[in-house]
This record gives structure tokens, sequence and C-alpha cells, in this order.
């Protein structure tokens, strides 16, 4: 009862966190800016003589970038008197943030801000932002300055080298600078993809939910990286829009990781598992509503975070290391994944708070990827296993149903046979099947055969008995030896003619011939729904005429 509410809860939970997600990346989209990239030079001046000064007092030595600690605000001022001001279009100077709000300012003129009409937005604190700051022919020679405030609770500012190039430039340095990121991102939401496409298009043959998410995590992980570096922030208008996927996705991040471990371990312990995910959207859900009402800044809602995420981690891990020696029913490759992960989300973790809350997410790629190709291992491993078995299966279910004297289907598959034309024939769907006959034979003077000249003789007019019918019944249905010396064929919707038309060559050329050891009486009956109850009084007919015929009475 317990676990069937944490799972009811969890479900609104995390559509909660969905709606939130998918509603953030529509107005992202929405926003795109869109640059032109049709102004490309490859000159780029790195501005390093800028005069310093922190809450009114001058910064005598640095060496930039520098963490200084700033109680109200740190000026930058610098004179612009470059060519490449003058030398070409778009030219802008290209700034980085990490959780500071920026003004900038030509002779006492704001040209930029950052954030934009913000005050209380997300608790008035900023994540990590790229500033691309236009520049115009006439602001040569005029001092430019720029004052950097610390933002949420933070009382450091991170000051960061600037570059003087054009628009198209600066987009392409910052993305030079991450091109590392950008393509593990890009190989994470591809491999999420292909394993969610994966799981849908083989979950009939190969059905393994764990696939699919693992699938949604790695996309989840993929959006969240690519919004913590520049690549999205480049594109956007709104960039707290941006902000919102980083960390909605970030916040969603351990959620699909708990189910992949659920279904890995068959579903086992699930009150813990839905436990689990309960605490951890919680938090998520707490820590937004917190953020926004500017009681946690940046840092705090995201350490939060990182202790849910990692609750999560060591919660399902745990469970997973204890049922592997426990049940030893999934891949030990993925154990070693899972606790490698956990082994590398921690040290993410050491590195955040020891090196001033700086995040580079080098580690835990580096601990995703580890266990992706781990887990695809075992993935791997599993899937050829099945198709082994399955093999096995297919061949030891052939030889179930199959007579080993005749090699003809037997009565166990003409049984089976019967129970699927039945479910077909009295299904809601239809009254009847269009056309179904049986045709019964028995063997003449077997018996006698089997005492006058021994079983081996009578065994030898059995096989040649198969073989004959096999040469003129194969193309009407199904051949079936269903008793000592009785056999079947099974028919549907054939030519009824072309059956009388072979069973007469059958009775002239087999039964009639003096020199054949083959002989055998049979009967033949079509279903008719007035007559037969079901396919087994059809069968009884076929019997019956075969009888009369044996007799002498047809």
């Amino acid at each position: 009862m317990i676990n069937k509410t944490f799972a009811k809860v969890d479900k609104i939970l995390v559509l909660f966190l969905l709606l939130i997600f998918t509603g953030v990346l529509v107005m992202v989209f929405y926003g795109f800016d869109g640059y032109r990239y049709d102004n490309f030079n490859d000159r780029v001046e790195v501005i390093d003589d800028w005069d310093i000064t922190v809450d009114g007092k001058e910064l005598e030595k640095f060496s930039l970038p520098e963490i200084v600690p700033a109680e109200d605000k740190v000026e930058m001022k610098l004179s612009l008197n470059l060519d490449i001001i003058k030398e070409y279009k778009e030219t802008v100077l290209l700034i980085e943030s990490y959780y500071t709000d920026m003004e900038v300012f030509v002779d006492q003129e704001m040209i930029y801000s950052y954030p934009e009409h913000s005050e209380h937005l997300f608790g008035n604190d900023t994540p990590m932002a790229v500033h691309i700051i236009p520049l115009k022919d006439e602001y040569y020679d005029e001092q430019l300055t720029i004052r950097v405030f610390p933002s949420g609770n933070n009382t450091k500012v991170k000051i960061h080298k600037g570059y003087l190039t054009t628009k198209t430039q600066a987009v392409i340095e910052l993305l030079r600078s991450d091109v590392f990121h950008i393509i593990i991102d890009c190989i994470f939401l591809f491999c999420g993809l292909l394993m969610i496409l994966f799981y849908f298009i083989l979950k009939k043959y190969f059905y393994n939910a764990s696939i699919l998410w693992l699938g949604i995590f790695l996309i989840c992980y993929g959006l969240w990286d690519t919004t913590f570096i520049n690549t999205l922030m480049l594109i956007a208008v709104n960039k707290y829009f941006i902000y919102m996927v980083s960390y909605i996705s970030f916040s969603f991040l351990i959620i699909p990781w708990i189910y992949f471990a659920y279904t890995l371990n068959k579903r086992r312990h699930g009150l813990i598992f839905h436990s689990t995910v309960f605490f951890c959207s919680l938090v998520a859900v707490v820590a937004l509503g917190l953020h926004l009402l500017s009681i946690m800044d940046y840092h705090e809602t995201f350490l939060l975070l990182d202790i849910s995420v990692g609750t999560g981690a060591v919660v399902s891990i745990s469970i997973l290391i204890k049922d592997y020696f426990k049940y030893k029913d999934f891949g030990k490759y993925s154990i070693i994944g899972s606790i490698s992960f956990l082994i590398f989300l921690f040290m993410e973790m050491i590195l955040y708070i020891a090196a001033e809350r700086s995040r580079n997410g080098l580690i835990v790629n580096s601990g995703i990827l580890f266990f992706s190709v781990f887990y695809i291992i075992d993935i791997a491993i599993s899937m050829i296993d099945a198709l082994v078995v399955k093999k096995q299966y297919k061949v030891m279910e052939e030889a179930a149903n199959r007579d080993s004297l005749t090699n003809l289907l037997n009565r166990r598959a003409f049984d089976n046979e019967l129970k699927i034309c039945e479910n077909q024939m009295f299904s809601a769907e239809k009254d009847c099947l269009e056309q179904i006959g049986m045709i019964m034979f028995d063997t003449n003077n077997l018996k006698k055969l089997n005492d006058s000249c021994g079983h081996q003789k009578g065994d030898e007019m059995l096989i040649e008995l198969a073989e004959v019918l096999k040469e003129y019944f194969s193309r009407f249905g199904k051949i079936y030896r269903i008793g000592g010396d009785e056999f079947l064929v099974l028919f549907k919707n054939i030519d009824i003619n072309l059956l009388w038309e072979t069973l007469n060559r059958f009775d002239k050329e087999v039964n009639q011939n003096n020199e054949s050891i083959v002989s055998a009486a049979f009967g033949m009956a079509i279903y008719n729904k007035e007559e037969d109850t079901d396919l087994y009084s059809l069968f009884a007919r076929a019997e019956e005429k075969m009888y009369q015929r044996k007799k002498g009475k047809i």
C-alpha cells in the first residue's frame, strides 16, 4: 500500500518537473537569437592592461584570470584606442563571468548590463555567463568601464581576461575553448537517443527497460552539460531560460538513474527506490522554490542538489551491489561501471567545494563514459545470451513437436495448432474461420505385419506411409502423426475439388496397388458451424468417416 502511494506521488512530482522542463525548453528555442556568421576574421586582441579597483581600492598586482574578495563591486577600466575597433564591423568585447552581475559604460553611458531587468529574478543570482559586448566606431579613444558585482551570497569575484574581436570570431573562440565538452555532450545526446530508439524498436525481441532509463539519463546529462558550458548561452536572447534548463536538467538527472537501477535489478525493493525518487524530486522542487524566493543563492541551491544526486546514486548503487551478490541475475560490468560512476561523482563534488565552487564537469563526464562502456558490454553479452537461449529453445521446441520415427509433426503440435485455430475462429471479431478441414488416415494390416514380420517391418511401413502422405498432401496443409498408426492432414482455405482428386488418386495408386506395402483408410470432414461445436468435434467426424471406410461402409 505504501509502495503504491509513493509510486503515485513520484509520478506527480516527476510529471511536474517534466512540465517545467518542457516549458523552459520551448521558451529557450522560441527566443533563439541567431547570430549571423558573416564577419569572420582570425584576429583576437587579448586585453591585459586593465585598471582594476576592488571596493574602491586599486588592485596593484594581478594576473588574469584572478579571484578577488569583493564586498561591493570590482571596476575594470580600459581606454578603447585599439585599431581593431575601426578595422572591423561588429567589433565586440568578449568576457566570461562566474556568478556575477555586470554593467558596462562608455563615458558614463551604459551600453550593456547583465542581468537585464532582473531584480529578484531567480534569486538575483546568475550562473556562468558569456558577455559579448558590442562596440561602435564612435567609442574609439573613449574610456570603457566594467562594473562587476558579487551575485547572491558570494563575496568573491572571478575576473577574466577580455578579448577584443568580431562577433563571429568571439563565438568561434568560445566554441573552440569548449570543444571537448561539446563533443562529449553530442556523444551523450546521440547515445541517449539511440538507446531510447533501440528500446522501442527491439522491445518485442529483447525487452530491457533499463536501456530506456539510461537513454533518458544520458539526454538529461547532455542537456545539463551543454547549458553548463557556453554553447547554448551564445544563441539565447534570455539567458535565464538557459539557466533554468541547466537547473531542471540537473534536478531531474538522478531520477532516470534511480529508475534505471530499479529496472536493472528486476524491480526488487520497490519501496526503497520509490522513496528515493520521492526524496530527490521533493528536494528539486523545494530547492527551486527557495531559489526563486531569493532565500538560497545559486551555489547553495546546487550544493543541495548535489546532495540529492549523491544520495540517489548511493542508495540505488548500494542496492545493485547487494542484489548482485545475492541473486547474480544481472551483469557484473554494470556493477563495476556503477561503482566507478559513484567514485567520479564524489570526486567532482569534492573538487567543486575545494576549488572555490568551480566546476568543470570533466570528471563526471569521464565517470559516465566509463559506466556507459561497461553497461554496453553487459547489454551486448545479455543480447548474445538471449539469442543463444532463443535458438536453443527453438531447437528444443521443434524437437518436442516432431515424431522421432517419421519426422512428421506429432500430437502435441496438433493440439497446439487446434488451440490457435479455435482462438481465431471463436474470437470476438470472427464467428468462424473461412474454411478448415481434416483428413484422417489409419494404416491397414499394421498389426498383422508386426506379428508376422516383426516391428522393424511395421516401422518401415509407417515411415513409407509418412513419405507417401508428404508426396500427395503436403501442398494442402500440415501433416501429423497423432497416434501409433494414425495420421492426419489439417488444411485451410484450399481447392476442395483438387483435394478430392488427390485423395482418389492416392486411393487408386497406393491403396489399390498390389505392389505397394502401404495401405491406409481415410476420412475427410470440413468444419460446419451447425454440426461442429469445436474443432475436436470436427476431428471426431473425420475419424468416424475414416472408420466407416475401413469397415467398407463408404
